[in-house]
């Protein structure tokens, strides 16, 4: 994590460097030098530049570390993450299903589907055969899982799927409630908004997108967050899995029990959520 988001983000820091440095130099060439620094060696131009650029270089690589830090440590898919087929447990499911569900906003409350969801996808015609294949599966599956229909439809549907070059993509979630999400500490290749808009990256491997389909559409049906308590899931970020897993399906069907109501907090909700679990329903 740490050293992906800096490798990412050095170029930019470096470019800000250069200016901080060229500003530094203009300030010294018109006599705004620093008592003591301006002595150092009797070139005053030189060392204040030289010493600028120290000083700005070395707070930036501290920002990127601060940042990519922060970045991982933040992200609930890099907390307590699970070995891939650790046992499954109702512990670690009601875990999940909270983290998924709620997340870090104890003021959150349940917010699924209530009616059928019609689905279409723009330039349909043009999407491959794979794509195809992984899209009826997951609608299939969500289908059975929430006991509403998911059928796919060639106008306006409530949930649309359209492929986006990547820096349309990030930039379309630059300077949003995500904040530097699109920025250059973190590339979006997929994503999914609260209207039902899910973009997926047009130039990205298809193995990615096949990932992206089940992962994005679990976030349009009420799982707004990512958690890798229970591994491999489609919403933990470190795998790549074109279809739902045991435990994804066990933590849908929960979600979707008829217990579960839109508006419920969150402590009402998890009470049930380890009933349920716990019953194997």
């Amino acid at each position: 994590g740490i050293f992906f988001y800096a490798a990412l983000v050095v170029p930019l820091w470096l470019a800000t460097v250069a200016a901080a440095a060229g500003l530094l130099r203009g300030l010294a060439e018109r006599g705004a030098t620093i008592r003591g620094l301006a002595r150092l060696q009797g070139k005053p131009v030189e060392a204040v530049a030289a010493i600028g650029f120290r000083l700005v270089l070395l707070v930036n690589i501290g920002l990127i570390f601060v940042r990519a830090f922060t970045t991982d440590v933040s992200d609930p898919s890099t907390q307590n993450a699970a070995h891939v087929g650790a046992p499954l447990t109702t512990a670690a499911l009601v875990t999940q299903f909270d983290q998924l569900v709620f997340g870090e906003n104890d003021h959150a409350a349940i917010d699924k589907r209530a009616v059928p969801i019609s689905v279409s996808v723009e330039g349909a015609d043009t999407m491959s055969a794979r794509h195809n294949a992984t899209l009826d599966a997951v609608l299939a599956d969500l289908s059975a899982l929430t006991n509403l229909s998911f059928e796919r439809t060639s106008g306006d549907g409530a949930i649309r799927i359209a492929f986006v070059p990547l820096q349309t993509l990030n930039a379309l979630h630059f300077n949003t409630a995500h904040g530097l999400a699109a920025g250059p500490l973190i590339h979006i290749v997929c994503s999914a908004s609260d209207s039902g808009q899910i973009h997926l990256g047009l130039e990205n491997a298809p193995e990615l997108n096949d990932n992206c389909l089940p992962h994005e559409f679990m976030h349009t049906i009420g799982f707004g967050g990512h958690a890798c308590v229970i591994r491999p899931s489609a919403l933990c970020n470190r795998d790549l899995i074109p279809r739902y897993t045991e435990a994804d399906r066990r933590l849908i069907r929960t979600l979707y029990h008829p217990s579960l109501k839109n508006g419920m907090t969150r402590r009402e909700t998890m009470l049930l959520v380890k009933e349920i679990l716990s019953n194997g329903d």
